[in-house]
């Protein structure tokens, strides 16, 4: 619920695993498809990502199909991975569309796309470059201002080839909306048991670039917000078997996906301290 009123146009959700992110990122977009021509997006990086059973995509057919069945929605098709909603008679249809963009080949099909909307899904497996260009689509009607926020949302657990970046961007400097705690700390404080506190939202201080483009437009500058989320959080999830499965993991693994640990680092896997006689 707190990740969903966020109005801010930059946010991430997740952290550790089973913390719900596919839905949260579902919901987030689906907030204003009641709104005549809003339309919607969420990426997966790969084409085969985006194709998995339990992606975004195949998540929405589900979860839709009622509305469809009903006629009160319409699948494009495997041509076409967008649902179209209607609105009100008369009006435009609202779309919510599933796509995936691996590189330069893949911008080329979104050139002249605007989106209100747009989510990613599992960010730490995107280059910095796609994920930025993909502002340039985030976009609306000068009408809709105040009404309808352009909104970008992504999703991801720690680890995988741009855990470093997103860590910079969204945790290394990010601080609770109230209490002005570090995330890190509040992270750690989780593993011993503590709650996190209530709003769990956490601000980054706006970078340059963004400074630089509020100047530009005579506005307040936004840093990125972060809001955590843990397995412990999901009453969905069988917790003692889905914990079990972590156990399994190498060290700094299980302190990825388990504790939301961003701070974990693996080890470099070839000389090892119990290798040598000290």
């Amino acid at each position: 619920m707190e990740f969903l009123a966020l109005s801010c146009e930059e946010a991430l959700f997740g952290g550790a695993a089973g913390g719900g992110k596919t839905e949260a990122l579902i919901l987030a977009a689906s907030q204003f498809l009641d709104v005549p021509g809003y339309a919607a997006a969420i990426f997966r990086r790969t084409k085969v990502e985006a194709l998995m059973s339990e992606a975004p995509l195949e998540r929405a057919k589900r979860w839709f199909a009622p509305a469809v069945a009903a006629g009160r929605a319409r699948f494009g098709g495997d041509d076409d991975p967008t649902f179209y909603f209607h609105t009100r008679p008369g009006e435009r249809a609202s779309s919510l569309h599933f796509g995936y963009l691996a590189g330069e080949r893949d911008r080329q099909r979104y050139q002249g796309a605007a989106f209100q909307f747009i989510g990613v899904d599992e960010l730490t497996f995107w280059r910095e470059a796609d994920y930025r260009w993909l502002f340039s689509r985030c976009r609306g009607p000068r009408e809709w201002r105040g009404k309808v926020p352009n909104r970008m949302r992504a999703t991801t657990n720690p680890g995988g080839p741009g855990h470093r970046w997103v860590k910079q961007r969204f945790v290394e400097q990010a601080r609770h909306v109230t209490t002005k705690a570090p995330v890190r700390d509040d992270i750690a404080a989780r593993r011993r048991g503590v709650l996190m506190p209530s709003p769990s939202i956490y601000e980054s201080p706006p970078s340059g670039d963004a400074v630089e483009l509020a100047r530009e437009l005579g506005v307040q500058p936004q840093g990125a917000v972060f809001v955590p989320a843990f397995a412990f959080d999901n009453p969905a999830l069988d917790l003692a078997d889905y914990r079990s499965k972590l156990v399994r993991l190498s060290p700094h693994q299980r302190e990825w996906l388990e504790w939301g640990n961003w701070d974990a680092e693996p080890s470099g896997g070839f000389f090892r301290p119990e290798h040598f006689e000290i």
